[in-house]
């Protein structure tokens, strides 16, 4: 995959169009490899500062740099069908750019850009049609891969490059370039925000006529420790963790490190008890409980390697996987449909029915 990726790259560095690249060089298999294959929580170290996908992220975003067929036609075929990386930013109501097209976003308000989308997904997604999210997403990644191209350009420095705090020095030589750090944590949000959009896209809602599991107090107290990592998980912007990761290498014990160093003063959430959550709703308060019914169920985390896009067929992984990202739940069936609800009853309904009719 990456020796195939390098190939792209040098010859966008040497002057190729997409129109000019073998048409083997530009398969969707990249994108898919950069969001379910690679591993997000792969270690970095100074030998070592990149991981897999943050490679491979850092060539599909310098790729999607280059004209908008790119985006349209290899990254997210039939999704953002006519998207231009020059959308004007107003179309996205929640967003905190200017009515300036994207190409023109210097580093600093790019940053800010990216940084608002990663804290207010879920907010945003609830006034936008994903597919706008999606278009919106890609434009600013598409504006990602400009910068960074900007930062293999001869002296004098671009003036696109106007954070100091995510660029490394430059030299008599050369321009300043974006940090690690920098590069590091924004391919973690994007490969993140991308994951939750894709899978958003594909749900649909489960059948409402099944029946549904019983929640008792002990399945309750029983899953604990789960509702309070899945509450933590729910209470952060999707890829704080990886991004978390790969800022402390080695240190990296559990969520809540994460979610006090990002929220100081957080607080817990209190679990209801199985009275209150016997509608199935909110899920944050039920899913727990229902993992105990059902345990065949994986437990897959954000940051977890999928083994492959689970909106396609898969018979190499569980029949039946949940994930939570930016704030919603997804269930997986490895025959590539993907389900959604509020009500997380509803989604545990479906596989006690499916696993009665075989």
């Amino acid at each position: 995959m990456l020796p195939d990726l390098l190939r792209v790259h040098d010859k966008i560095t040497a002057g190729y169009t997409l129109e000019t690249l073998e048409p083997e060089l530009a398969p969707p298999a990249f994108w898919s490899h950069w969001l379910w294959v690679s591993d997000p929580a792969e270690e970095v170290s100074a030998k070592q500062p990149l991981s897999e996908g943050h490679l491979v992220g850092l060539i599909l975003a310098r790729l999607a740099a280059h004209p908008s067929k790119w985006l349209a036609k290899v990254l997210f075929p039939g999704m953002l069908q006519g998207a231009q990386p020059d959308r004007p930013a107003q179309t996205i109501k929640a967003s905190a750019l200017s009515p300036e097209s994207y190409t023109s976003l210097t580093q600093r308000p790019h940053h800010a850009a990216v940084q608002h989308l990663q804290l207010h997904l879920l907010e945003i997604l609830a006034e936008c049609p994903p597919e706008d999210v999606f278009a919106h997403t890609g434009a600013l990644f598409s504006r990602a891969g400009q910068l960074l191209l900007a930062t293999t350009e001869p002296l004098p420095q671009n003036p696109a490059l106007d954070d100091p705090e995510g660029l490394e020095p430059g030299s008599t030589e050369r321009p300043p370039r974006w940090s690690l750090e920098r590069l590091r944590e924004q391919l973690n949000i994007f490969a993140a925000i991308f994951r939750a959009l894709t899978l958003r896209c594909a749900a649909k809602p489960p059948p409402n006529d099944l029946p549904t599991h019983d929640i008792c107090e002990f399945h309750v107290s029983a899953a604990m420790d789960t509702f309070y990592e899945l509450t933590m998980l729910f209470d952060l912007p999707p890829g704080a963790v990886a991004v978390y990761r790969h800022q402390f290498v080695g240190r990296y014990h559990s969520v809540s490190q994460v979610i006090y160093y990002s929220y100081p003063d957080y607080q817990r959430r209190t679990q209801l008890t199985a009275e209150e959550i016997q509608t199935g709703e909110p899920a944050i308060c039920a899913v727990a409980p229902l993992l105990e019914l059902e345990p065949t169920v994986q437990r897959l985390r954000e940051d977890d390697v999928f083994h492959g896009d689970p909106t396609l067929p898969n018979a190499d992984v569980a029949p039946w996987r949940i994930v939570l990202t930016a704030g919603v739940f997804y269930l997986l069936h490895n025959d590539g449909t993907v389900y959604t609800s509020e009500n997380a009853k509803k989604l545990f309904a479906l596989v006690a029915h499916k696993r009665k009719a075989r």
